[in-house]
């Protein structure tokens, strides 16, 4: 079982490259179709809009990670910083020509990274109150900020951001087992300091979320080890978790040293099944709720961040406003990404130009079974979004199987399901879906490599779904995908890069 779950949908790295664009024009009509069912299905309401803040720095960079950060140590100054904030502000003061970034109501503010206390409290503020100032934010809207400890722990940094609106903050922990830190390169924080921070928070605003991320499936780490992460940080008092599989994206260093052998491959398959099993049992009976495939929270109604992000429930057509280099948006139907590089990002919104790189304009089909996939995620489907024969006859055999119960009109995923729901997301994925994917876990020669190496966990479980139930038919598939990678390593048309989630993790 491969233990990820789809959270972006279609690719950004596979949209179209277009380039900056003039707020006046921005963004395109939405297509007809996708207007007109959106309308149809507006009744499935949303759990609303979202402004997203992407902060490119880090007091330090891990081994795993493959989100955009600047590396350069040149682009990481405190001038650098102050050149990104005064871009970000120009960058909502163009939104603010825009009717259909304007005419919404915005239920949360994200600050992602990144690592965004790496910008001063002031500096935070100042984005804040523009934001606040240009959009129309609700009064109770969720301001959310990730970063790590040992900055939030700093005399007064908490209070401060917290007496601005912050209302949730989320640090990563990854792992406790300083073995296993040290091979995902995690950088030099104290475990000791995580305990502090919840109570620091709690200690200044009760009601606040305190939120931290868990990885599985790293090398050297065991299910006994990820168990006492996973008791520790319920221990601490937290209010909500993401656990994360760890995914070997390619150029970042751990997926090489994987590649090369350096480090072990962490198995998948029954091992990850008992990791998510083992996991939402112990949540659950802490008294979480289940919020994704993979977020828990102690209080219903909260992490709004995820709610929206994961596409704002419904026909998944809520906006997302992007701020920051490779920050992702959603305005009017086009799911879009800003350019990715910091320097590149400050010198085009000093011409009064949204720095926008890539979009897709969503096709009705596109558009409907995104709606469909992030329903999986969030556990339950409306009726409304099974359009095809196919569909509902899935979720037939699903409900035969398990894996799924009715609820009024909806179907919701049941305790067995919630196991299996990646797995029922792919089943909706189309050929080109997968074409689009593969370029995620490398060049041809990397997923080559990954296919028919017998040591890597990822591979086996690679060729066990490509072989299915065995026997000779299993076979001659997998003899006829590594064939046919051999074959398009050859030919010049194919792209030989990379792309990973974004063109630049390292």
């Amino acid at each position: 079982m491969l233990p990820w779950g789809i959270v972006f949908y279609p690719e950004p790295q596979n949209g179209k490259i277009i380039g900056p664009q003039d707020p006046a024009n921005w963004p395109p009509k939405m297509d007809p179709d996708v207007a007109k069912w959106r309308d149809e299905t507006a009744y499935l309401g949303s759990d609303g809009n979202q402004v997203y803040v992407h902060v490119p720095f880090c007091p330090f960079i891990c081994d795993f990670c493959h989100f955009y950060k600047t590396i350069d140590p040149d682009d990481r100054k405190a001038e650098i910083r102050e050149a990104y904030v005064q871009a970000v502000l120009k960058e909502i003061e163009l939104y603010s020509q825009v009717p259909m970034a304007t005419g919404k109501k915005y239920n949360t503010i994200y600050f992602g990274g990144g690592t965004p206390s790496q910008l001063s409290s002031s500096q935070l503020v100042r984005i804040i109150e523009a934001i606040r100032a240009n959009f129309d934010i609700a009064d109770d809207a969720e301001i959310s900020m990730e970063g790590v400890a040992h900055q939030f722990l700093a005399p007064r940094f908490l209070e401060k951001v917290i007496n601005a609106g912050i209302t949730r903050i989320s640090f990563g922990v990854q792992s406790l087992d300083e073995t296993v830190r040290h091979k995902a390169g995690r950088g030099p924080e104290k475990v000791t300091d995580y305990p502090k921070v919840v109570d620091l928070a709690l200690s200044l605003a009760p009601d606040m979320d305190v939120h931290c991320d868990i990885m599985a499936g790293l090398p050297g780490q065991t299910l006994e080890s990820f168990s006492h992460d996973i008791q520790a940080v319920i221990d601490w008092g937290i209010t909500g978790v993401d656990i994360y599989y760890y995914f070997m994206v390619p150029g970042t260093p751990l997926h090489r040293a994987i590649l090369d052998g350096k480090e072990g491959c962490h198995e998948f398959g029954a091992e990850a099944l008992r990791i998510r099993d083992f996991t939402r049992r112990t949540f659950m009976k802490a008294g979480f709720h289940q919020l994704t495939g993979e977020s828990f929270v102690k209080r219903k109604g909260s992490d709004r961040f995820m709610q929206t992000f994961s596409k704002g429930g419904g026909n998944a057509l809520n906006s997302i406003l992007p701020l920051g280099p490779t920050a992702m948006g959603d305005l009017e139907g086009h799911y879009y990404r800003n350019v990715t590089d910091v320097r590149e990002y400050i010198k085009i919104v000093e011409t009064g130009r949204l720095p926008i790189d890539r979009s897709t304009r969503l096709p009705l089909d596109t558009a409907q079974r995104r709606a469909l996939l992030f329903a999986l995620l969030r556990f339950r489907v409306p009726d409304a979004l099974l359009l095809t024969k196919k569909a509902r006859k899935q979720f037939k055999r699903w409900e035969e199987k398990g894996l799924v119960v009715r609820e009024g009109s909806d179907y919701v995923i049941t305790d067995r399901g919630s196991l299996w729901y990646n797995l029922m997301q792919i089943e909706f994925l189309t050929a080109a879906d997968f074409k689009g994917m593969a370029s995620v876990v490398g060049s041809l020669a990397d997923l080559e490599k990954i296919i028919t190496d017998p040591d890597n966990g990822l591979g086996r479980e690679m060729r066990a779904m490509i072989q299915g139930n065995g026997g000779i038919l299993g076979d001659l598939k997998l003899f006829g995908v590594k064939s046919a990678l051999k074959v398009a390593k050859s030919l010049p048309v194919f792209d030989q890069r990379s792309m990973g989630y974004f063109d630049r993790v390292d």
